[in-house]
């Protein structure tokens, strides 16, 4: 995915698992967005090359 293709709010999943995350922010200085996936609760900084549209 391209740091383009994002947007806040939108739903997203990393690489191949079934775990549904919201972007709730994004870091283009490190490629990185900030993603809560649904049970965690927790902000996640992950590399944008590893999310897939959900």
């Amino acid at each position: 995915m391209r740091i383009q293709d994002l947007k806040i709010g939108m739903a997203v999943r990393y690489e191949n698992q079934k775990w549904k995350g919201i972007v709730t922010g994004i870091r283009a200085s490190y490629n990185e967005a900030v993603v809560v996936f649904e049970g965690d609760g927790a902000d996640e900084f992950i590399e944008i090359d590893y999310l897939r549209p959900f």
